[in-house]
């Protein structure tokens, strides 16, 4: 009854499946994937028919919560409470009064002005530190939110394939691999980029784009999926303590520990 579009309700229902928008297709991988597509859906998008279990969904969680909102779509409690924490964890951010364990000591924080996609980055669920390491790009977990009380150094790499990696931490883990580190190069292709939620490495690309964000791409075979990152300014205050700052966004967006 909310008159929301069919589009719409497959966004919603591909962030709560485990088979829709893509998911399909990863549980297979590596094997190949051929898809058939009968349509009964206008337009004939093969990433609407049955919410496209093998086509890699494009709508962010961010994108998700505004059609709930904006369509007034009464949901289960239990899917409520899914995406309300999903929405936490994209404003936990944007509280200034946010305090937060933000661990590793950098001694040059934004020492990489001159080159856009150096320095501290936030993602859906952590804040990342891109450097140059030894002519390779390497992007390492620094901080990862947690519910309060929790340790963020207690969360371990628990997904991942390969068991003997289960018990390291989530923090300090590499992201990326293989990205030959470019001076000024604002593209990146053909590296590696693992997705601790799934476990998984993934064929991967990296992209500065106009609006100054960094949009992280994987992919297997041609499926591919993507999250926008968000370049920080971080500093140390006088107590020791660290705040951050969105670098271009205004001063309302501050974090601080």
């Amino acid at each position: 009854n909310s008159g929301a579009p069919i589009g719409v309700m497959n966004a919603i229902r591909k962030h709560f499946s485990q088979v829709k928008g893509g998911q399909l297709a990863l549980a297979a991988y590596p094997a190949p994937v051929v898809t058939l597509v009968v349509s009964d859906v206008p337009g004939d998008d093969p990433a609407q028919v049955a919410s496209g279990p093998t086509i890699a969904d494009q709508v962010s969680i961010k994108g998700v919560i505004s059609y709930i909102n904006g369509y007034k779509i009464d949901l289960p409690t239990n899917i409520k409470e899914y995406f309300e924490k999903e929405k936490m964890n994209i404003h936990k951010y944007f509280v200034s009064t946010l305090i937060y364990a933000f661990f590793a000591v950098t001694i040059s924080i934004n020492a990489h002005e001159d080159d856009e996609i150096l320095g501290y980055w936030l993602t859906s669920q952590s804040i990342v530190l891109i450097k140059n390491c030894e002519g390779n790009l390497c992007a390492t977990i620094e901080h990862i939110f947690v519910e309060e009380g929790t340790d963020p150094k207690s969360i371990l790499d628990s997904n991942n394939k390969d068991k003997a990696l289960r018990e390291r931490t989530i923090i300090g883990i590499n992201l990326i691999q293989d990205f030959k580190y470019e001076k000024g190069s604002r593209s990146y292709k053909g590296g590696k980029i693992y997705d601790p939620g799934r476990g998984r490495i993934f064929k991967g690309n990296l992209n500065l784009l106009e609006n100054k964000n960094l949009k992280v791409e994987g992919c297997v075979m041609r499926i591919c999926g993507n999250e926008e990152w968000r370049a920080l300014n971080v500093s140390i205050d006088e107590d020791g303590s660290k705040s951050a700052v969105l670098k271009y966004e205004n001063e309302e967006n501050q974090l601080s520990r």
